[in-house]
């Protein structure tokens, strides 16, 4: 399914931040939001957190969380290799009680910015990582109801890779790509493979096969039934 696997990557300079990050977790959770959490020092390891950073993007990541405290250059050497998002979160350590750790994050150069929050501000660090992640697509949202439904009933599976298809189709007309489909063909049968998503979110014990007029019709998920064929003309 569409944007499977964490979004959120939490990074910590040590293990000992962990429990500064406990709340950051706990809000991720609270708001549904996939994350991955791991122990990598900027000081001791530079050549692991460049990895980590570098191939953030590639592993599905959307936004990523360093927390740090003292000389806390991690979230800065991550927003250096990476255009993900970074936000910081320095960690209250040491004679300045956080002081350092909040100068180190947020003092950045033009062009590499960090988005600090407060000194153990993770709860704040999981609502600005939650909102930071790309809205999902019309696209992916069609798509990504399909493949649920076909996963429950695998009746439907020819049903979800018809209408991946059509939005892959709207994408390449909106590309320019010619013979492809039109865009108008794409957005018909992209209207009513919204209109019959809308009706599966709100009631998922009832479904409705999609016309290509955009007028939904009933379709009976019996034992014995079928869906028609992509590409069969509607009864």
């Amino acid at each position: 399914m569409a944007n499977s696997g964490p979004q959120v990557g939490i990074l910590v300079g040590s293990d000992s931040d962990r429990e500064v990050m406990d709340k950051c977790t706990a809000r991720l959770e609270e708001l549904g939001v996939e994350y991955e959490i791991e122990t990598r020092s900027v000081h001791e390891s530079p050549e692991s957190v460049a990895e980590y950073a570098g191939t953030a993007k590639d592993r599905g990541l959307k936004v990523l969380i360093c927390a740090s405290g003292m000389a806390a250059h991690l979230a800065g050497a991550v927003a250096g290799r990476t255009t993900l998002p970074v936000i910081g979160v320095p960690i209250a350590a040491g004679a300045l009680g956080g002081f350092d750790s909040l100068l180190s994050t947020v003092q950045m150069p033009p062009g590499v910015p960090v988005a600090t929050v407060a000194v153990d501000g993770s709860t704040n660090a999981a609502v600005l990582a939650a909102r930071a992640r790309p809205a999902p697509t019309r696209r992916h949202r069609i798509t990504s109801v399909w493949v649920l439904l076909a996963t429950v009933a695998p009746e439907l599976d020819e049903w979800a890779a018809y209408f991946a298809a059509g939005a892959s189709k709207r994408a390449a007309a909106e590309a320019g790509i010619p013979r492809v489909v039109t865009a108008r063909e794409a957005d018909d049968l992209l209207r009513a493979a919204e209109e019959f998503v809308t009706v599966v979110e709100t009631a998922l014990g009832l479904a409705h096969q999609p016309a290509l007029d955009g007028l939904p019709r009933p379709l009976r998920l019996g034992a014995s039934d079928s869906p028609p064929r992509p590409g069969a003309a509607a009864a």
